[in-house]
């Protein structure tokens, strides 16, 4: 990497290098996406596996089994669905209760080994049509080896054989049946898609409204992080983003929820896509962008807030029976939402939209589709720009003393630095924890010893 590159990306302390990837844009078709081998603690009963469909197409997993590594067979009917994950685990029930997961299957016989194994899944032919071989020794990443984070399939279109495509999850405790964040810039990748075609997401049918006053009048609660789209307890369902009916070639590959019951019946859709960030993969956002594909009006929301309209609806917000104006085929609209990126916060965030037909009968389309990309720039570009602390100075290998790393922070907030460790292992990121309850205030140095303790 040039020096030009090494100042634009700067230095995290948490990691020392971060790669941002969509596990959406692998290569291959179905793949063991995610390994739960050594959870945390003694919990081998939170040990999981997770499977994702990269394709368009429904796949069926009858007759298959895990026939090496673990055991399990699939039910008869087993489908995974397009851009879609299932999760295989030691103890379902567990699992759900700690995640807050639903259709986790199970249970499998057997344990995930700590020391690496090899796991095979055939079909009901008996062909093996997965097999994956972890490790945790070199060239394989140890820290998946009981810190707590999963193994990851997180490089684009890499292949899942290789040790390079795999690493830590983002988070402790993994994202079983859903997506991973993955941590970092390369030189080669600048943008980021947090919302893109077949993003898991949550639609409904606008029979009523989705969340009426008390009066029975339209209002944004639907919109909201915490808002409940719980599928068993309401009308909303699951559903991979990009729904509606048409006819045109050009708009169903933006369509992966097809609803054909809606002509005749109502006239609008709603659906809620979450999405998961850090403080530190915003602070690396330089601008925020949505596109959005649609037929024949919309209006957008990001975390509960208005940010764009195609400009052909009435009503704030539109009633369930608002028509979406002419029906014109009109081009996919681009919004700058870098103005909004304020709105984007640290754990889950949800892009809500609601699309309206224009007219009950006669049409021969209706869809929506929202694609919602980030930019990356220099580190602290984006809303939280305090985030971030840099090593000014080290001394290592010294005959006259300690070896010690100099931390520095050059923004204007105070810095916590709580849970934040250093490490020269890359396969070892948990190496030396800062004390709980050190700050950083702006401007400071601040000298970290050798003799700091194991975290």
């Amino acid at each position: 990497m040039s020096d030009a590159n090494r100042r634009r990306y700067g230095l995290l302390i948490k990691m020392a290098s971060l790669v941002i990837i969509l596990t959406g844009q692998r290569g291959f078709g179905l793949v063991i996406s995610e390994v739960m081998y050594h959870a945390p603690g003694d919990g081998e009963t939170l040990e999981f596996i997770e499977l994702y469909n990269n394709r368009a197409v429904f796949e069926d997993l009858t007759g298959y089994a895990f026939t090496n590594g673990i055991g399990y067979e699939f039910d008869p009917g087993t489908i995974i669905g397009p851009k879609s994950y299932l999760v295989i685990a030691r103890d379902p029930a567990a699992l759900e209760r700690s995640y807050g997961l639903a259709g986790v299957r199970g249970p499998f016989t057997g344990r995930l080994s700590n020391d690496g194994e090899r796991i095979e899944l055939s079909d009901s032919c008996g062909q093996i049509v997965i097999s994956l071989r972890y490790d945790d020794d070199p060239p394989w990443l140890a820290a998946p080896d009981g810190t707590g984070h999963s193994l990851v399939l997180s490089k684009p279109g890499g292949d899942p054989a290789e040790a390079s495509s795999w690493s830590p999850s983002t988070f402790v405790g993994g994202t079983p049946g859903e997506p991973d964040q993955v941590r970092a810039v390369t030189e080669e990748s600048t943008a980021l898609t947090l919302v893109d075609v077949g993003h898991r997401g949550l639609y409904f049918k606008g029979t009523t409204e989705p969340s009426p006053s008390a009066s029975g009048r339209p209002t944004t609660a639907w919109t909201e992080v915490g808002f409940n789209d719980n599928p068993a307890r309401t009308l909303w369902a699951e559903g991979p983003s990009g729904y509606g009916y048409s006819n045109e070639a050009d708009e169903l590959r933006f369509i992966a929820t097809q609803i054909s019951d809606m002509p005749g019946n109502y006239m609008s859709i709603y659906a809620r896509l979450p999405f998961e960030l850090t403080a530190e993969v915003i602070s690396f956002f330089s601008s925020l962008r949505a596109d959005v594909h649609y037929d024949d009006g919309f209006v957008l929301y990001l975390n509960g807030v208005r940010v764009a309209d195609s400009g052909q609806i009435s009503g704030n917000p539109p009633p369930f029976n608002q028509s979406g104006g002419p029906a014109t085929d009109p081009p996919p609209a681009s919004i700058d939402l870098t103005s909004r990126m304020d709105l984007l916060r640290p754990g889950q965030n949800v892009l809500a939209i609601q699309s309206h037909n224009a007219s009950l009968r006669g049409s021969s389309d209706c869809f929506v589709s929202p694609i919602l990309r980030a930019t990356i720039g220099e580190p602290g570009a984006g809303v939280d720009p305090q985030a971030r602390v840099l090593i000014n100075e080290l001394l290592a290998n010294s005959d006259a003393g300690t070896d010690w790393v100099e931390l520095y922070n050059p923004g204007p907030a105070t810095v916590d630095l709580s849970n934040v460790y250093l490490s020269d292992d890359a396969s070892d990121l948990l190496k030396y924890k800062i004390p709980d309850g050190t700050f950083l205030q702006p401007g400071q140095f601040w000298a970290v010893t050798e003799g700091m303790g194991p975290g």
